[in-house]
């Protein structure tokens, strides 16, 4: 029942964003939700659920923006259940792992001609990760690969 306000909120962000005609809620969306859950009026516990669980679905949407960061420093002042905050401490950990700065962790693939290839291969050469969901339309890669090439030195840009 819980889980099931939270996405009924979180869906109703998004579709008064869509009637807007807005195109980017990442720096709105936790006020959005907020107003909506304090409408509801529900009990204060209740109301620290729904706003970790939607700071932890748009976390693991968009990473550590600035407003989701404010986001989290509210939360663990506001929510009284160290569990719930935990959830949030976990996520911004998750993400800080992986920052800027910060060593790609190692991961496998196959490339299109069907071979095995690591990250960890292709160390000290410049590598982009084109990822696209298949549901997607595919990017076009050749382009971009290009536009790298005239930026970056080709010989070190990894070609597997």
């Amino acid at each position: 029942m819980l889980i099931w306000n939270s996405n009924r909120i979180n869906n109703a962000v998004y579709e008064e964003n869509d009637e807007l005609g807005g195109d980017s809620l990442e720096s709105v969306f936790p006020m959005l939700v907020e107003k909506k859950i304090k409408a509801a009026n529900y009990p204060k516990s209740i109301e620290d659920f729904i706003m970790v669980k939607s700071a932890d679905v748009q976390i693991g949407l968009n990473g550590l923006s600035p407003s989701m960061l404010k986001l989290a420093a509210v939360l663990e002042r506001e929510v009284a259940s160290e569990d719930f905050k935990k959830v949030i401490r976990e996520d911004i950990a998750g993400w800080e792992k992986i920052g800027p700065g910060k060593p790609a962790p190692d991961f496998e693939g196959t490339t299109p001609d069907g071979k095995k290839l690591a990250l960890s291969d292709l160390h000290g050469k410049i590598v982009y990760v084109d990822i696209w969901a298949t549901h997607a339309a595919r990017p076009s890669s050749g382009h971009v690969q290009g536009e790298l090439r005239k930026l970056l030195n080709a010989s070190r840009l990894a070609e597997k």
